[in-house]
């Protein structure tokens, strides 16, 4: 399989971000991890910035082989020009005779999410590199892998963080302008409160932005020994750190201590979770978020930081944890609680798209027959954390959303307003149904429930393409088993999934070549297209038909569909199945 790769680096995005960040740009460090990532050679590079700004990195950038690339601005119209560039340069490659596999694109800004789309729908992988704060996160959702840069540096790329600017020590001003205001504040503090008490005390010495184009957030994050920043709704507060979770303070770059924070694994996260709800939540039914996010820190020692796990915001990590936690808001305040039993435990956000719209759909018809479109997409929206965008998923508007989930929702059109509602429900009495699921168990073809199907073939799709020919059957296997148990409120049994696996591999969509035993045999993705999951499905029900149709000379579809997905309105969609095995 060709795995060669292309990286385009937007240097002025990332260059700017990392010296805000203290951080020394090393583009080898980027280099080296897109091979680790693909197993491939990077063949194409080039880079992108006003040279006349960025002249110390030509040499780095050249003996590294990368292609430099003129972006001199003239004008304000013009501070797009590198985006515009790479957007060409990459597309080109489509036409131009490159048979690359992986776009790299170095950089966090939003306006790349339409190169990033048309890549994927050509089956392109994409991999996004950029700085936390300067990342969008609607293209880290979009990208098939995004890597923070800071996440690849190493103690030597930490640069020193000046104590001192224009004769002030920073440090202590800070520190005595938060123990001022800390008395009478409930523990937190305005930060226009904090930097106008630094303004007073250093007699306006102190600057608005202490080191240029930082912001005074940015200001603070310097001094996590001191102090914790959190938003609130519009509001940036200021916390003093106490004393059982201040990290010590970092001299000149140096090496981060213990204390420090730092990503920690999923393991200790979740015993953290679940030490800091038992621990607040004994006689009280909720907690403020920033009492719970103060208890994490307190327990791993001033550790946890939400941003290095990947996060934005406190908000967004706990919501990854709605199988041990549920969340309420009142007003601008966060409150954590114990998790909500049944279907509402599963974390929504990490649910693939046709499973958000069941649920989402299913909440909605308890009390009606039929729902508004737009109330809809907005249930959708509320479950997803605000992440689901129909665009970004390869779909021109909701609509078309909804009519490639046919066998999930039936749409209903009235005058100007477009109504969503369940699917035809079983009609036929017939038992056919059940000699067809019999047949299909005595040829080793098992009918797995649709509700099990669905989001089985959805982590497949997934999960095997980028450890194509890497990974065992058996191992596949019990990752798919693990994936499923954690999204999934009802845990799966390993024989319906090794079922699962040899229905894809009757479909077409799987390859495995056995060794010893199937189980150690490595399963190669055999599929490629713009929807691979529609067509994952569709190939797996169009093998359950042939079966069906070599052993029956008439086939009735309304029993099949019944027998596939307990509804026998998906006859007009095996219909459309069974015309293409047809042609």
């Amino acid at each position: 399989m060709n795995n060669d790769a292309a990286i385009f680096l937007d240097l002025d995005n990332v260059a700017i971000g990392s010296a805000e960040a203290y951080i020394r740009f090393d583009v080898n460090l980027i280099i080296s991890h897109v091979r680790e990532i693909t197993q491939g050679r990077v063949v194409l590079r080039r880079a992108y910035a006003d040279w006349r700004q960025n002249q110390k990195l030509i040499k780095e950038l050249a003996a590294a082989g990368f292609e430099l690339q003129s972006t001199v601005r003239m004008g304000a119209a013009d501070k797009n020009l590198a985006d515009m560039q790479i957007t060409v340069d990459a597309m080109e490659t489509l036409i131009d005779g490159h048979q690359l596999n992986t776009y790299v694109l170095v950089t966090g800004d939003r306006d790349f999410m339409p190169l990033v789309h048309c890549l994927r729908k050509r089956g392109k992988q994409v991999i996004g590199i950029g700085l936390k704060p300067s990342s969008s996160r609607h293209l880290v959702t979009l990208c098939d892998h995004y890597v923070y840069y800071e996440d690849l540096k190493r103690p030597e790329h930490i640069l020193p963080r000046p104590q001192k600017e224009g004769g002030l020590d920073l440090e202590k001003l800070l520190a005595a302008a938060v123990n001022d205001l800390a008395e009478g504040n409930n523990g937190r503090i305005a930060a226009s409160l904090v930097k106008q008490r630094m303004q007073a005390l250093s007699n306006n010495a102190f600057s608005q932005t202490p080191s240029g184009k930082q912001s005074f957030r940015e200001f603070l994050n310097r001094y996590p020994h001191l102090v914790t920043v959190e938003l609130d709704d519009t509001t940036l507060y200021v916390k003093p750190a106490a004393e059982g979770e201040r990290p010590p303070a970092r001299q000149n770059g140096g090496n981060k201590s213990d204390g420090d924070s730092r990503r920690l694994p999923e393991a200790e996260i979740n015993e953290l979770l679940e030490q800091a709800r038992d621990d607040l939540l004994r006689s009280d039914t909720r907690i403020m978020a920033s009492l719970f996010k103060s208890r994490l820190r307190e327990l791993s020692s001033g550790a946890f930081d939400e941003s290095q796990q990947g996060d934005k915001s406190f908000r967004s990590f706990l919501e990854r944890y709605a199988d041990l936690l549920g969340l309420e808001a009142e007003g601008s305040v966060l409150y954590v609680t114990r998790p909500a039993t049944g279907p509402a435990a599963v974390p929504a956000q990490s649910l693939p798209p046709d499973e958000l719209l069941a649920t989402a759909l299913a909440s909605l018809l308890k009390e009606q027959p039929r729902v508004r479109a737009s109330l809809l997409k907005q249930r959708i929206s509320e479950m997803s954390g605000g992440r689901f965008n129909e665009n970004e998923l390869g779909y021109e508007n909701f609509r078309a959303f909804l009519e490639e989930h046919s066998q999930l929702v039936a749409l209903q059109q009235h005058d100007s307003t477009l109504f969503a509602t369940s699917p035809r429900p079983i009609t036929a009495t017939e038992s056919g149904h059940l000699t067809y699921r019999s047949e299909l168990k005595k040829q080793g073809m098992r009918v797995i429930p649709a509700a099990v199907r669905l989001p089985l073939l959805n982590l497949l799709v997934g999960m095997l393409p980028a450890h194509s020919g890497k990974i065992q059957w058996q191992t596949l296997l019990d990752s798919l088993k693990r994936e499923y148990d954690r999204l999934q409120p009802e845990p799966v049994s390993k024989s319906m999934i090794n079922d699962l696996l040899r229905l894809a591999q009757r479909a077409g969509l799987i390859e495995a070549l056995p060794r010893d035993s199937l189980a150690t045999a490595p399963v190669t993705w055999l599929l490629a297209g713009e929807r691979p999951f529609q067509e994952a499905v569709m190939r797996c029900d169009a093998a359950y038909l042939q079966l069906l149709m070599r052993t029956y000379d008439g086939l009735d579809l309304e029993q099949a569909a019944i027998a596939l997905y307990e509804d026998s309105g998906r006859a007009r969609y095996l219909k459309v199945i069974l015309k293409r095995l047809g042609d």
